[in-house]
């Protein structure tokens, strides 16, 4: 399960989100700012996947590894 912390306004928000749906991700759209802040983050965009928060540049690094995976040898 993928959850998707973001802003409508965030243009690295955009950047991920287009990535997510590029791949075929289904995710959950958080974008709820007193979820976020009760969870300490202090900035956008975060993906959460199995329980492992990532910020925006690990979760980037997560979606290149999960494309080179999905590409035929």
């Amino acid at each position: 399960m993928i959850k998707f912390y973001h802003t409508e306004t965030c243009g690295k928000c955009k950047v991920l989100e287009i990535k997510l749906k590029e791949l075929g991700f289904e995710y959950e759209s958080i974008t709820d700012l007193d979820v976020m802040q009760q969870m300490g983050l202090q900035h956008v965009p975060w993906l959460e996947v199995d329980g492992v928060l990532m910020d925006c540049s690990e979760s980037l690094k997560w979606l290149r590894q999960k494309k080179k995976e999905m590409m035929p040898n």
